[in-house]
């Protein structure tokens, strides 16, 4: 993910149901010893049901593997999922059902790569 931009103002929409709590495009990156990852707030609590990691368009250098955690304010990071394999030019769907509510989310890259988009789903606490 090579870099995060927001333009203009950002004005927070909850409809009713299940939404995308936190769609990334082009975002974050932190770049160092061991892997890159992303943490993101979500606009408000929330239980989630799914996520998509896309490496669209990522051919010859996508992230060879991803992991997500997420956490509420108090409480420590947990997996949803596990570790798993990514594969070029994919959009990657993940089940995220019986997840407690959380205000963020963490995705980790390893060791590094690109992801097009990261979309997360689930309903407001």
């Amino acid at each position: 993910m090579a870099r995060l931009r927001v333009l203009g103002e950002v004005a927070a929409q909850f409809p009713s149901g299940e939404f995308d709590v936190a769609a990334i495009q082009n975002g974050g990156r932190r770049r160092g010893p061991g892997y890159d990852w992303v943490v993101i707030q979500l606009g408000s609590r929330a239980r989630l049901h799914r996520a998509t990691v896309d490496t669209a368009h990522f051919k010859g250098n996508f992230s060879e593997r991803c992991s997500m955690d997420a956490a509420d304010n108090t409480s420590p990071w947990k997996p949803i999922p596990a570790e798993t394999k990514l594969q070029a030019d994919t959009a990657h769907e993940f089940a995220l059902r019986g997840t407690d509510a959380v205000t963020k989310v963490r995705l980790n890259i390893y060791p590094d790569g690109g992801v097009a988009r990261l979309r997360i789903w689930g309903t407001r606490d």
